[in-house]
């Protein structure tokens, strides 16, 4: 089983995700979170394995809460998707701590080919 938390400050951001996710994939938990508290409040008490984080949240970046993650929890082996309409420089440091990159809006055939490609990387 593969648990995905989606990170979005936006409802129906997280409700679109979510939807694709459950139309697309029988072998996998989706949780959600409206904001970095919770999220790492989740990222500690669930084992993710797909992160799917918005850059802009309302109480902290994606940035901060990837460089908890990769600095803090250094054993979490888990994949950040940065989800964003935000434009960043190949050379800006959050792209150095996420494992994607997506600009939205994105296709839900994107997100999918993502995650089935995440998927494949845990089975080898």
């Amino acid at each position: 089983m593969i648990n995905i938390l989606i990170v979005d400050d936006e409802f129906f951001a997280r409700y679109l995700i979510k939807e694709t996710l459950h139309r697309n994939f029988d072998n996998m938990d989706v949780y959600e979170a409206e904001n970095g508290e919770l999220a790492l409040k989740m990222l500690n008490q669930k084992e993710i394995n797909i992160l799917i984080l918005d850059s802009c949240l309302l109480d902290m970046s994606g940035e901060e809460i990837c460089k908890i993650i990769r600095n803090k929890i250094k054993n979490y082996k888990i994949k950040i998707i940065l989800a964003t309409g935000l434009y960043y420089n190949k050379n800006h440091e959050i792209l150095k701590l996420v494992d994607k990159y997506i600009m939205k809006p994105y296709s839900d055939d994107m997100l999918i080919n993502i995650i089935n490609n995440f998927t494949k990387e845990g089975e080898r």
